[in-house]
Order: C-alpha cells, then sequence, then structure tokens
C-alpha cells in the first residue's frame, strides 16, 4: 500500500466501524477499493470490495479468519439459539455458524450474486455439521442427563424456600389482620392479554405452614422431582426472629429431607406499596451481631439433616454486601464453628447484587440469584405483548433472554455456583409496577436448568450446587410448586430424567408499540447504562488495586 494512502489497520478496521454514525466520519475513505483504485488507475466503484476482500487485502488468509471470526462472535451475542441444544450454543464451536452467517450478510451487502450462493452453500454445510455435532454430545458440554446419575458427578439442586405463609402479628399491624403472602397473590390482575393472573393454586391449596404436614407434603413433592434440598429463609433482626415457626417446625417434626438457611440480611420496608424509605424493622449491626447470629444458627447446623458439601455445612447470606465491612463475619463465624463442634463452614453469598467477590468477604462462594442484575437491554423483551394495559409503568422483560444470558456468563476468578429461576413476575406485589420476565414456559426453563447442572457436574462433580429461586415465591412468580395453569409441569422439568415430555410453547403474541412498552426499554436501557458505569468503576478499583 503506498504510504500516502490509508494504512493496512485503517482498512481492516474501517469495514467494522463505518456503519456506526458517530465515528463513520473519521474512517471516510478508508476502504481497500480507494487503495486499489488509486495504486491502479480503475474507478472506485469497479473495485468496491466485499468484507472477505478487504480482509484478505490487509492481512491475507489470517485476516479473512479473523475477521469472521469477530463478526461470528458479535452476531453469537445477539441472536437466539435455534438449534435447541443450549449447552452446544455456550461454547467456541458455534462459531461453525456464526461465522459464515456473519458473513453471508456482509457478501449480500456488498458481494456479487454468486459469492452470495457461495457462501450460503458454505453456510448450511457448516450449519449441518455444527448440528451433528450438537447432536453427538462431543461439544464440550456434557449432554442433558448422561452422566447424572453417576454420584461423582452428580450437583445437588437446592431450592430457595420462603416461610411466610402463615400468619404472625408484626405482618397484621403492617398488613392488616390475617395477611400472609397468598394476600398478595390474590390481588393481582393481568396486565396484558395472557398474563396469568391471578395465580391459582394447585394440588397443594393455600397452605399454612404451621401444620407440618404440609411441609412433609413439599418434601415429597421435591425429592420426586430430584430436588436435593431447600433452602429456609431465616430472619434474625437483632435478635428478634420472624418467620420461624415453619423452620422450627420442621426442626422437631419436619420430613427426612436435607435443608440449610439463607441469612435474609434485609430490612423490611413498604416497597410492595411504593414507599421504600419507609422501614418495618431495621436490620441494624453492633460488634456482637456476628457471634449473636450465629449463635442462633446453632439449633439447625447440627441437625443430621443439614446440607453439607464436602462436609461443611452450607450457610447462605443474602445481603453479604450489607455486612458491615471490617467485622469479618466469615473469619468469625468460621472460628465459632470450631470451637463449639460444629465443623468447617461452607459460606455462600448470594449475587443479590452485583460484583460480589467471596474472597474480600472470607467466604468460599457465591451463587447466582436471577434475575437480579438482569434488568438490562440485554434481557429486554423486544416487541410489546399484546393487549398491554398503558397504565403499565415497570419492566417488561424477555424469560428466555434471561436464560440465555446467566448460560452465556464467562467463569469467574472464584467459585460461583450456578443459579435458575422458573420464572419471575412480581405483579402480585409491585402492580402495574412490576417487573416481568415474560415467556415463561416449563420448556425454557429446564433448558436453563440443564445447562446449570451440566456447568456445575463438570465444574464441581458431586460438590456442586444449583440454586433454583425459588420454592414457592408465588407472589414472585417464581415457584415450582403445582399450579393450575401448568399443574406439575415444573416438576417434572425439574426430573433429572424421564418424566413427562414439556411441550415447546407457542409463538408469543405481540400487539403494537405504545408508550407503556417504551417505557419500559427506557427502563431497561437505564439498567443497562447503570450496571456499564458499575462495571467501569469496579474495573478502575481492581486496576488501582494492582
Amino acid at each position: 500500500i503506498p504510504a500516502n494512502l490509508p494504512n493496512a489497520a485503517d482498512l481492516f478496521v474501517a469495514p467494522f466501524v463505518r456503519w456506526i454514525p458517530v465515528i463513520s466520519d473519521r474512517v471516510h475513505g478508508f476502504s481497500s477499493g480507494s487503495v486499489v483504485g488509486k495504486s491502479t488507475g480503475m474507478s472506485y466503484t469497479n473495485v468496491s470490495m466485499p468484507l472477505w476482500g478487504e480482509a484478505h487485502l490487509t492481512g491475507g488468509l489470517v485476516g479473512i479468519i479473523v475477521a469472521f471470526a469477530a463478526l461470528g462472535i458479535l452476531l453469537g451475542l445477539i441472536r437466539q439459539p435455534v438449534l435447541g441444544a443450549v449447552a452446544f450454543r455456550a461454547r467456541p464451536s458455534s462459531l461453525l455458524i456464526d461465522a459464515p452467517v456473519a458473513a453471508l450478510l456482509f457478501v449480500v451487502l456488498r458481494g456479487s450474486l454468486y459469492e452470495v450462493l457461495g457462501y450460503l452453500i458454505f453456510a448450511v454445510v457448516l450449519g449441518f455439521v455444527a448440528w451433528l455435532i450438537a447432536r453427538s454430545g462431543i461439544s464440550g458440554v456434557m449432554p442433558a442427563g448422561a452422566d447424572f446419575q453417576n454420584a461423582q458427578l452428580r450437583p445437588r439442586t437446592v431450592a430457595f424456600y420462603l416461610p411466610q405463609f402463615h400468619t404472625i402479628p408484626q405482618n397484621d399491624e403492617w398488613w392488616g389482620a390475617g395477611f400472609t403472602e397468598w394476600s398478595n397473590v390474590a390481588k393481582a390482575t393481568p396486565l396484558f392479554d395472557g398474563h396469568d393472573h391471578p395465580r391459582r393454586v394447585g394440588e397443594l391449596d393455600e397452605y399454612d405452614l404451621t401444620e407440618v404436614q404440609v411441609m412433609h407434603n413439599q418434601a415429597a413433592l421435591a425429592y420426586d422431582a430430584d430436588i436435593d434440598a431447600f433452602c429456609f429463609y431465616f430472619y434474625w433482626f437483632g435478635g428478634t426472629r420472624l418467620l420461624e415457626k415453619p423452620l422450627d417446625n420442621y426442626l422437631e417434626r419436619g420430613p427426612d429431607f436435607p435443608f440449610c438457611i439463607s441469612w435474609a440480611n434485609e430490612s423490611w420496608t413498604r416497597r410492595w406499596d411504593g414507599k421504600d424509605k419507609e422501614s418495618l424493622i431495621a436490620q441494624e449491626y453492633s460488634s456482637s451481631t456476628a457471634i449473636d447470629v450465629f449463635d442462633s444458627f446453632l439449633p439447625y447446623l447440627t441437625d443430621p439433616r443439614y446440607l453439607r458439601v464436602g462436609g461443611a455445612a452450607v450457610i447462605v447470606v443474602h445481603r453479604a454486601d450489607h455486612l458491615p465491612a471490617g467485622q469479618n463475619f466469615g473469619e468469625i463465624w468460621k472460628q465459632r464453628a470450631k470451637e463449639l463442634g460444629i465443623g468447617e463452614l461452607h459460606l455462600i453469598a448470594a449475587e443479590t447484587n452485583s460484583g460480589i467477590d467471596p474472597r474480600v468477604l472470607k467466604f468460599d462462594a457465591v451463587s447466582e440469584f436471577p434475575p437480579v442484575g438482569s434488568n438490562t437491554l440485554n434481557a429486554a423483551r423486544l416487541r410489546p405483548p399484546k393487549g398491554l394495559t398503558p397504565g403499565f409503568r415497570g419492566r417488561l422483560m424477555s424469560y428466555p433472554r434471561l436464560a440465555r444470558s446467566f448460560m452465556r456468563r464467562p467463569e469467574s476468578q472464584f467459585v460461583r455456583y450456578r443459579g435458575v429461576a422458573p420464572s419471575w413476575d412480581n405483579s402480585a406485589r409491585r402492580h402495574e409496577n412490576a417487573t416481568i420476565y415474560a415467556d415463561a414456559s416449563p420448556y425454557e426453563y429446564k433448558k436453563w436448568l440443564t445447562h446449570a447442572r451440566a456447568y456445575e457436574s463438570s465444574e464441581r462433580g458431586s460438590n456442586g450446587l444449583v440454586f433454583v429461586n425459588a420454592w414457592n415465591e408465588w407472589a414472585e412468580g417464581a415457584y415450582l410448586e403445582p399450579d393450575v395453569t401448568n399443574g406439575r409441569m415444573y416438576l417434572e422439568a425439574t426430573k433429572l430424567t424421564g418424566g413427562v415430555s414439556i411441550p415447546q410453547p407457542s409463538q408469543p403474541l405481540s400487539g403494537p408499540v405504545n408508550v407503556a412498552w417504551i417505557r419500559s426499554l427506557a427502563l431497561a436501557a437505564a439498567g443497562s447504562a447503570i450496571k456499564m458505569l458499575r462495571d467501569t468503576r469496579r474495573s478502575f478499583s481492581i486496576f488501582s488495586r494492582w
């Protein structure tokens, strides 16, 4: 390339950025066609070259490979999987499809008819090869259920368990006499066509968790669905416990089914009715909190049914990021456990905020807690549903896109257990301000759960954990228990092998664009911007420490 013309680096970068309005002026004229034209005396119009030609001119065969691989990765990040082999789509081998498709798109824009046909054939052939690889199970991720029966490879599945299905004096005072979680569920109304509200309970009926037989029935369903343990939320506020009776009954007369506890160390406010700053009971910390709350764990930790990983008792902290800096809860608890003969602890921070690093907390791991952290454009529903009420002011998201974003998460530098949500829709609590992950189904949930189990199996074998959010969060639409709409289908989808066939859902109906949907997209965009700022700030913080 003559010295007075754009150099090879300029020519290679230009095709990727010339479509961006803000940057296009900076690369104006940086094209292989203009270079070849000026070098040979040919007219510019006769040598306008497709992307592969520019890549070859600037980098030869390696340039073509790099260009198509880069485009394939970009395309793979934004498109939905079509093979149904979820584990396959999470691996670099997916470039077998994405690279030629990306090339085809650019050739269509800039190439000739025979080039289009040639690349189309190429894409079809490689797509068929990729399909065969996915079917044969050699894509690098364990196929669904292939080795889960092997005790050395099967991870355990743990479902979070909400105890707020019985009356307590505090809730009577704050929310009205007789309040339980069922009170919220009954008030929900549909916000668009096909919106399943109010949710109607299935065979367990609207139970009262002070009746121990209810928990025996729940454990029987969970066991049959290959769930290995319940994780009970544990409410402790400066020595005051709330909603403790179900867990205490479980300890004394409950089923022979493993369990653990998650300290829900978050202040209760009136956020359900929009008054987030009005505190009902605050979670405060003192110099003795670490020892005091751990001592309240003791009766459960010594139970033979308590969940352990590698012999260490599992304790989850729901908001580990709220623990006061400098008090070293992790170290204090582990030392206290040894002193009292509990043995080793396995401390897990629920990923209820982005950027939680268990090593800083002296914890052993984090657990994903979907859909927390996903209210961004990456999981937004890109088409409005039919009949969306104009008064909707919340976030309308896409469950399939949520699942895909979690399946594509890269590995971390610490132990991060995979998490799955069967659905999410807190309309029962937040009404028109709700966050709704639409288009959830047992079919999509099973794909996500299968991927999570395969990952944990390959990474940690029988010490792997998959957390399901949740067993019975009815007011948040996140539950596995049978309901009138789906029956036992979510439980069937949770089984490792066997069970009934899970049908693929029909294509969701879309409606006209309206203000409510645009507002939802704007909220998702704001969520993306906030997450980007947080990630940038965290990256600079890590860089400054280095």
